[in-house]
């Protein structure tokens, strides 16, 4: 062209020389520089396309509308998914897709076809490996070489997906947590989710202290519908497990995500035989940190054997950095709850109206109504009436803004009582409210007032009152601190005379080192200890002192002071010794006269033999003279009765005087049966019945002589007081008891007037009744012989019904086991 471009020409010649009007050869000319203008874009097109498709690094492919058949990809989808470009062509995108997902392709697709465009969806698809990925799909509709296709290029979203729902997760979780009205449900929810989420059958938390020395269980979560899982939670440990004697044993697995292939070979793990019977295997733990300090572990179980797998942990690891200050937010909040309600103060928070809002349990314990009735009306409501003004002027003060350090009023409690307390508030105006700290000082009050009457006590006592300190501990002198005016009006001494000195001073006190130690000894086990002493007055007299030592001691339980009371008796100590000295004199003139009686007794016994002899050598027949007959017949009678007396004397003067009795085990029932022998043609005159029970104490230790003494005393005393109106009747048993085996003898005779001779049933030839044979011996006899052995003997008796004997038999160390 003249302005050297060029165009396209299209020549077309067509040989018309056979034509007879025409004969010649005619050429067509057409201008075709735009359609191959055209056709050259559309090559270059191509081409781009080409380079597009196969060198896009996004994964691509063609596949058949109908056939769903591959026509062609790239070599991104190669890689992507492992197929090579053959296989591919003999697939269709069915054959990428996980089973459950090929319906909601389906579908997908038949919406597509209708609307035509381009679209994108986020679906599942399955390498050659059979991984799951997840792709971002972007699907037009095109013409391939004359067949209608579709065009896919697909993006792996995988892990944006990912760590999208591991955000939604842990958002969830802390959600849970922030929510929940107390840390173990919070922690039990964010548990179940997280577990939920990784997959994994079984999930603990463990708090730990502040130490981090012990931990704790606070919440678990394990799939449901699995009964043996609770097993495993509550094997946990119930109260704090130290941290270095635990599967966490190293600092490393304190401080770091610690993961166990199979826990059942970990031998630090006390749980080893749930797990194995649960089949758990693989675990792991991560810290839950607050401020660089582990404050809590989050651990988790599985039923698989798993390597360890970092995308797993760093999920679990952004959960704790998440969590660690909501925990300890909550547990700050808990601890201070259970503060707040558990303190044995009283706590509260009260509007500047009166009304409590909100209390402790203490409120309601000390006070005694219940929580309703102290929130529900002004406090002043329960304030003592004398109390009431000034408790309104400080909480004027209160309303201004002044802080309470220190106020001390009294409550009527809902029993009636009446009770102090001291308070401190703290108001916050803005708010109008103030926070109100009480403390029941009623002991205290109680206590103070003790104090003002001990002051008065100790100040007014007759018995002088010294306080030292507690020197005496550290093997010093101890220092006088205090006295009283007694101690000056017993001792002589003036305050100022011995205030800072030693109690030495007085003489007697401390100077016995071993009566010493076992004060020291008494004192430190925070006992009294009493001693008596002599030592002198200021004026050098002679005092003889009862003084108690009392250790006091501080809140902590150390000892500080020692409080010497002291008491003047020496006018006692006198008659003591003046006691000592007559009881010396009265036992030496009763063992003279003892010793006189044997040898009266001894010397009558001889001549008496003689008497008795001549008595019974003299023929009385030869005696004409009936007055000397009758003289003789009465010295013969009063001979046999002086030897009686002395033979009875003798006896008791044996038993009394007697040390060691010899003492065995002795059978009742062989005793009596030897007792009833002798005296059997008596118990048959007398038509007698017996009923004897010896079951509960068969036995008995005592002398076996004075046994067969006492039973037959008893049976003959029965015999011959017996009721001339009915058959005699004896009931006998025995009884067992603590310290005693008692023998009950009991008989229906005429019995005695208790109240005429109860003080002289047991003296020495006391008689009660007007028998020819009744010497009043017998039962002075066997008052002797029970209290030789240190037993004792009761009667009881009504007259014309019958008497009762009750002998307590001393129980020896020996026969206690019987």
């Amino acid at each position: 062209m003249p302005d050297g471009s060029y165009k396209w020409i299209e020549v077309t010649f067509n040989n018309l020389t056979h034509e007879p009007f025409i004969q010649a050869i005619v050429g067509n000319f057409r201008d075709i520089t735009t359609r191959k203008k055209a056709e050259e874009l559309q090559k270059k097109s191509e081409e781009n396309y080409r380079q597009i498709f196969y060198n896009n690094p996004y994964p691509m492919w063609v596949f058949d509308q109908e056939t769903r058949a591959f026509l062609d990809v790239n070599a991104a989808a190669i890689d992507k998914y492992g197929f090579s470009r053959e296989e591919f062509l003999s697939m269709t995108i069915l054959d990428i897709r996980p089973e459950e997902e090929i319906p909601k392709l389906l579908e997908v697709l038949d919406v597509h076809y209708q609307s035509g465009g381009a679209r994108k969806e986020v679906m599942k698809h399955r390498d050659k490996s059979g991984k799951i990925i997840l792709m971002e799909v972007t699907t037009y509709l095109i013409d391939f070489n004359g067949r209608k296709a579709m065009q896919t290029q697909v993006n792996d979203v995988t892990e944006i997906v990912k760590i999208q729902n591991e955000r939604e997760i842990i958002l969830n979780a802390i959600d849970k947590l922030r929510m929940s009205e107390n840390l173990i449900d919070g922690l039990t929810a964010m548990l179940l989710c997280a577990r939920e989420y990784i997959g994994w059958e079984y999930g603990e938390i463990w708090i730990s202290d502040y130490t981090n020395e012990y931990f704790t269980l606070a919440a678990c979560d394990y799939l449901q519908g699995e009964p043996g899982f609770q097993e495993m939670a509550d094997r946990a440990p119930k109260v704090k497990q130290q941290t270095n004697k635990s599967i966490f044993d190293t600092k490393e697995k304190q401080e770091q995500a610690y993961w166990v292939e199979d826990i059942n070979k970990d031998p630090l793990f006390q749980r080893g035989d749930i797990t194995a019977k649960l089949g758990l295997y693989s675990a792991f733990s991560v810290p839950i940190r607050y401020q660089g300090k582990p404050i809590s572990r989050i651990a988790f179980f599985s039923r698989k054997i798993l390597k360890k797998d970092p995308s797993t942990i760093n999920f679990i690891e952004n959960i704790c950095m998440q969590l660690a200050a909501e925990i300890e937010k909550k547990n700050t909040e808990r601890v201070l709850n259970l503060f707040f309600k558990q303190s044995n103060d009283l706590l509260g928070l009260a509007t500047f109206d009166g009304v409590f809002r909100r209390i402790n349990n203490a409120f309601v314990e000390v006070l005694g109504y219940t929580e309703e009735q102290i929130t529900s009306q002004h406090f002043i409501n329960f304030v003592h009436p004398n109390d009431v003004t000034k408790t309104m002027e400080k909480m004027d003060e209160l309303t201004q803004g002044k802080l309470i350090s220190y106020f001390e009023n009294r409550f009527i409690t809902g029993n009636g009582d009446i009770k102090w307390f001291s308070w401190s508030c703290t108001p916050t105006v803005y708010e109008n409210i103030f926070f109100a700290s009480g403390r029941d000082i009623t002991r205290q009050k109680k206590e103070e007032e003790q104090l003002r009457l001990w002051e008065f006590v100790i100040t007014n006592s007759n018995d002088a009152v010294m306080i030292t300190d507690a020197s005496l501990f550290l093997s010093q002198e101890p220092e006088i601190l205090y006295v009283n005016e007694a101690f000056t009006e017993i001792t002589g001494y003036l305050p100022e005379d011995v205030i800072g000195k030693s109690p030495l001073i007085l003489g007697g006190i401390h100077s016995d080192q071993n009566e010493l130690n076992t004060l020291i000894e008494t004192l430190q086990n925070r006992k009294n200890y009493e001693i008596e002493v002599l030592g002198h007055k200021k004026n050098g007299e002679e005092l003889w002192s009862d003084f108690t030592f009392v250790p006091i001691s501080d809140n902590t339980g150390i000892l500080t002071h020692l409080i010497y009371i002291q008491r003047d008796i020496t006018a006692r100590k006198k008659n003591e010794a003046e006691k000592e000295l007559l009881i010396k004199e009265l036992t030496q003139n009763n063992t003279d006269l003892k010793q006189f009686s044997f040898i009266t007794s001894h010397n009558l016994r001889s001549p008496l033999s003689n008497l008795m002899g001549i008595v019974d050598l003299i023929d009385t027949d030869s005696l004409e003279n009936s007055t000397n007959a009758l003289l003789f017949e009465k010295f013969k009678e009063s001979t046999f009765q002086l030897n009686e007396t002395i033979n009875d004397l003798l006896s008791v003067l044996i038993i009394k005087d007697k040390v060691n009795i010899v003492k065995g085990f002795i059978g009742f029932e062989n005793e009596f049966q030897k007792a009833l022998a002798s005296v059997s043609f008596m118990m048959k005159q007398a038509n007698a019945s017996l009923q004897i029970d010896f079951s509960e104490a068969p036995v008995v230790e005592f002398n076996r002589a004075y046994l067969e003494s006492i039973i037959l005393n008893l049976l003959t005393n029965s015999i011959k007081y017996r009721s001339p109106d009915r058959n005699l009747a004896l009931k006998i048993k025995t009884t067992n008891e603590r310290d005693f085996i008692k023998l009950y003898f009991s008989d229906n005779g005429i019995g005695m007037d208790m109240e005429r001779y109860k003080d002289r049933i047991f003296g020495l030839y006391q008689r009660f009744h007007d028998l020819p044979d009744s010497k009043g011996l017998g039962l002075y006899i066997v008052h002797s012989q029970v209290n030789a052995l240190g037993g004792h003997i009761a009667v009881e008796s009504e007259v014309g019904v019958g008497t009762t004997f009750i002998i307590s038999f001393k129980k020896f160390l020996k026969s206690k086991r019987h």
